[in-house]
């Protein structure tokens, strides 16, 4: 923003110094100079010109009507600015706003078999969308707005069609939403029945997710029963996703995706025998990068293959687009759920902030339906009794740590192999809660806006691009000095159509050239003073000089005709005399003289 602005100021500066030049000389003859700006006598108005703007634009408004009054009308809302997630994965802006804002709340509990119900003190994900398609650039959804997905009559209480599941266990949610606005609804996966009137709603039961036409707003609530499949680790061994409905189109891949990928892919789950065991590997081997939000944001096909080969570091949407793309090379069908963490759980309620917005990934099992697999390291959902990832205690609520195995053992490739991939890649230490810290004490999700040691590094980084832009900006205004010099002096022997003009162009040529050097002509000093204090600084100077200076003189005082020899002899004498005024200057005196900003010619 900054080398736009200096960019902008400086163009509007020479335009306007342009437009002034139409007028006349900026200098004259007679009058202290002024640096810069002239005379004292030519800007003397304008600088009071400029006074009296600048009084104005004080003084004015304070004594116009309404001055610091409420405006008529609340064009920005109430409170503070309320949170959106794009479905098109856009979570970022989220894991760096500072402060987070709370969004919405949850009072969750457990239902079991005769409608007892007790308070969750583990959290899952509360999900909203589904991104299915990658097309090499980016993952967003196949249906944004769920209009294939079924419209749901209104009625008080709403049954979903549930997926089939077993060892399911069943959530009732009730939410209340704060500064969030949100066409789809979260809820944890899958939902099965909910509690909304007076709303027009729309319900996938593929994707699980529930769109209301209307969007969310401060004080919005409704209550939705979720079933949440509980399988074993030995259960998923032997269910093949392949076989899910619809598999293929979760396996789709665009044709230009890089081979590298693949080959990654196929390292990473070398000797696993059951698709649940390449997935977990695939989960795994990610978990051991690096979780920061300062580094560049990017979902292609390019900037994944250059997070799992260079930078092994990135934030949520990475973690769970890269793991999706690995698991379709492998043609495992897979997707990309949004939606957040559970959040902090106080007084019985989960408190979710924009912080806790998340990106996971899902994959289908034709007994259980559609299961979450967590990539990003320090994240795992507290009831995802699959999950195999050891946790570590003093997790806050759902969202506890995890430390996975040695890297060898995680993805189960050994020696050469591994250092073919670039396997292994240093942890962050995390600080139990939420997304992994870059300093003890900060907190995760908001790494890179808030303290810690990752915060200076930041801000330094954020800072680098600025001063690289001003630099170059500087750099590029240097350059374009001596480059408008050498235009404008072959603009003005250009037009000069006459003898007479030549000679003038010649003459001014010389005196540009030395006053680079310092050796300009003074205020008020004739043609043969010039001549007479230039002989003397430098005693190589002859005949062309004293010629140069004559025909100068006639050029521009007397009423002789000047033929074209005059002018020819002009302007070798002026190179002769450029030349042995350049000679007695030393190396760094040329070079600065370059960059000597000229003034309007006295002759």
């Amino acid at each position: 923003m900054l080398p736009f602005l200096a960019s902008a100021l400086a163009l509007l500066f020479a335009d306007g110094l342009w437009r002034v030049a139409q007028w006349g000389p900026l200098t004259v003859w007679r009058g202290k100079r002024a640096p810069l700006l002239g005379t004292r006598t030519t800007t003397r108005g304008a600088r009071r010109l400029a006074l009296a703007c600048l009084g104005v634009a004080l003084i004015l408004p304070g004594i116009l009507p309404g001055f610091l009054s409420p405006g008529l009308v609340n064009v920005q809302g109430a409170g503070n600015a309320r949170v959106s997630i794009n479905p098109i994965v856009d979570i970022r802006a989220r894991l760096l706003n500072n402060p987070a804002q709370e969004v919405f709340t949850v009072k969750a509990s457990k239902v079991d078999a005769t409608g007892e119900t007790t308070p969750l003190t583990a959290a899952p994900y509360w999900r909203f969308a589904v991104d299915d398609v990658f097309d090499g650039r980016t993952w967003s959804p196949s249906d944004p707005q769920l209009a294939h997905g079924r419209t749901l009559a209104e009625q008080p209480i709403y049954e979903l069609a549930p997926s089939p599941t077993a060892n399911a266990t069943q959530i009732r949610q009730t939410f209340t939403f704060e500064q969030f606005y949100q066409f789809q609804l979260p809820a944890a996966y899958q939902p099965v029945i909910l509690d909304l009137a007076g709303e027009r709603l729309r319900y996938d039961a593929n994707t699980g997710v529930l769109f209301d036409t209307n969007g969310t707003h401060p004080g919005f609530t409704y209550t939705v029963t979720s079933e949440l499949a509980a399988p074993t680790t030995t259960q998923l061994e032997g269910d093949d996703p392949a076989l899910a409905q619809n598999a293929s189109f979760y396996e789709q891949l665009p044709s230009n995706l890089p081979r590298e990928i693949t080959t990654i892919a196929q390292g990473l789950v070398r000797g696993k025998t059951s698709i649940f065991d390449q997935i977990e590997a695939i989960k795994s081997y990610l978990r051991t990068f690096t979780y920061s939000t300062s580094v560049k944001a990017g979902h292609s096909a390019n900037d994944i293959l250059h997070f799992l080969t260079v930078a092994k570091a990135g934030y949520c949407e990475q973690f769970a687009g890269t793991m999706a793309v690995l698991l379709r090379a492998l043609h495992i069908p897979a997707r990309v759920a949004v939606g957040f963490t559970g959040g902090k759980l106080t007084d019985g309620v989960w408190h979710v902030d924009s912080g806790d917005a998340h990106a996971w990934v899902e994959v289908p099992f034709p007994t259980y339906g559609w299961l979450a697999f967590d990539p990003t390291p320090g994240r795992n959902n507290a009831l995802a009794t699959y999950d195999t990832t050891p946790a570590l205690a003093g997790g806050t609520g759902g969202n506890q740590t995890n430390t996975p195995a040695s890297c060898e053992d995680q993805i189960g490739i050994r020696g050469p192999e591994s250092r073919s991939v670039g396997l292994c890649a240093p942890k962050e230490p995390n600080n139990g809660g939420g997304e992994p810290t870059s300093a003890p004490g900060a907190r995760g999700r908001l790494e890179g806006s808030r303290g810690g040691a990752n915060g200076g590094g930041t801000s330094v980084r954020k800072r680098l691009p600025i001063a690289a832009g001003v630099i170059g900006l500087l750099l590029l205004i240097a350059f374009a000095i001596p480059v408008a010099k050498i235009a404008r002096r072959r603009l003005a022997r250009r037009r000069a159509t006459d003898p007479r003009a030549l000679v003038l162009v010649a003459y001014r040529t010389m005196a540009r050239q030395a006053a680079d050097i310092g050796l300009g002509r003074e205020p008020a000093e004739t043609l043969w003073e010039y001549r007479t204090r230039l002989k003397e600084r430098i005693a190589s100077l002859d005949g062309d000089l004293d010629r140069l200076t004559r025909l100068a003189g006639h050029a521009a005082y007397a009423d002789a005709q000047l033929t074209d020899e005059d002018a020819a002899l002009a302007g070798a004498s002026s190179q002769e005399v450029s030349r042995a005024i350049r000679r007695s200057a030393g190396v760094g005196q040329r070079v600065v003289g370059w960059f000597r900003v000229e003034r309007h010619p006295r002759v």
